[in-house]
């Protein structure tokens, strides 16, 4: 069982090198070093921005754990050369120790498993929902990480609080499972159109318009961006690749700068529409590499395929919590999600069968922004939660300690 004293709330950041250390002997230090090589290989190799990115978000591990073994090699003192990355690291390591530490034999292996993955953003979301637990004066006992019964109801976690149990699932859901324009496709050819035109000190937005998906079109994606450079060469607006995708091209006014992310959003806001891509490169000039398929994008059915499945996991005893993740997109997109009000349809279609009464809550949550008290992290991002007025469990406020947004 997982709780927490309220002074571990605050606990000293001369405990960093610790819990890093116990937690990097989870995998051991030459696996983690091995994979920080070959990850350092694979963008190396590919020439990359873009797609070299989204590789480094799918192990946010990777980069801090980089800074930290260079620090130890160096030997520094980790709390004087703190980053954010490391904050994150700090944050990470110190709850996955004690789920560790409180797992079984079998439990063990499904954690080495999972941060032995390719990616661990799926695993990391369980370690911020435990947290968020924790920090809300739960106990957390680990149920399907330490089962060993194949027909018991297999939730990740029960949670108590004085005489309240409840029981939460953790659903990770990859936006690209619905999308016309995966995010890895897209990544991949705007670093083939950087590569044939940065340099010449560009201010454009060019604009790739799909019919369907990105990767149905009939050329391959570098004959795409060299068609897309002898275009912008020969003065003309746009450029038609197939039936499937063209090209429009538009000037941007030489004096825009974007420095930050703020310059960024205010910048894109009139080319958003929630269902886009977008890739910006500054320095000697500004290009803006914007992506959407007229197809509509099936993300919002599968979030509610995932809630339905989630479903025949609970045992129906007691008040459930189904916890999503939406992986890989912006605060700025999951914003788009809420204001378009996709995401509260997804929830009110799923409360209307009375079936499901025990589920009480079901929240939403995207990549974010972390901060760090101690070892405990607090999101910055939203967090958007609806809870089940059919639901056969009647409490005073949200019992998974969710506040309104």
């Amino acid at each position: 069982m997982l709780s927490i004293e309220k002074s571990e709330l605050l606990i000293s950041d001369k405990l960093m090198d610790a819990e890093i250390d116990r937690f990097v002997s989870i995998l051991g230090e030459k696996t983690w070093k091995k994979k920080i090589k070959n990850l350092q290989n694979e963008i190396k190799s590919s020439n990359t921005i873009y797609y070299g990115n989204y590789l480094i978000q799918r192990n946010p591990l990777l980069v801090p754990l980089e800074q930290y073994f260079s620090l130890i090699e160096s030997d520094k003192v980790i709390q004087k050369h703190n980053s954010v990355e490391l904050k994150l690291l700090f944050s990470i390591a110190w709850c996955t120790n004690k789920m560790f530490s409180d797992a079984n034999a079998i439990g063990k292996e499904r954690i080495w498993g999972f941060l032995f993955s390719e990616d661990v953003r799926p695993f990391i979301f369980e370690i911020q929902t435990v947290t968020h637990l924790l920090r809300n004066g739960f106990e957390v006992e680990l149920n399907d990480i330490n089962s060993t019964d194949s027909n018991a109801p297999n939730f990740d976690f029960i949670v108590r609080k004085g005489s309240f149990t409840g029981e939460v699932e953790c659903k990770r859901k990859n936006p690209d499972a619905g999308s016309k324009v995966p995010r890895d496709t897209f990544y991949r050819l705007a670093d083939l159109i950087v590569n044939q035109i940065r340099g010449a000190g560009y201010h454009m937005l060019i604009d790739i318009r799909l019919k369907n998906r990105l990767a149905g079109s009939s050329i391959s994606f570098k004959e795409i961006s060299q068609l897309l450079h002898r275009t912008i060469l020969a003065g003309k607006s746009y450029c038609v690749v197939d039936e499937n995708l063209s090209i429009h091209i538009e000037l941007l006014p030489t004096n825009l700068v974007v420095e930050n992310d703020a310059q960024a959003y205010n910048l894109l806001k009139k080319y958003r529409t929630g269902r886009e891509h977008i890739a910006i490169l500054g320095g000697e000039g500004l290009l803006v590499i914007r992506a959407e398929s007229e197809s509509n994008d099936q993300m919002l059915t599968a979030l509610y395929r995932s809630l339905k499945k989630a479903v025949k996991q609970f045992s129906g005893n007691n008040a459930a919590l189904i916890a999503t993740y939406v992986e890989g997109i912006t605060m700025e997109e999951f914003q788009v999600l809420l204001d378009d009000g996709g995401l509260r349809l997804v929830a009110q279609r799923f409360f209307k069968n009375t079936e499901r009464d025990f589920i009480h809550t079901v929240a939403f949550t995207s990549d974010q922004s972390i901060s760090t008290s101690g070892p405990v992290h607090t999101s910055s991002g939203p967090v958007a939660f609806w809870d089940n007025y059919q639901s056969k469990y009647r409490f005073n406020g949200n019992p998974f300690g969710f506040k309104g947004l």
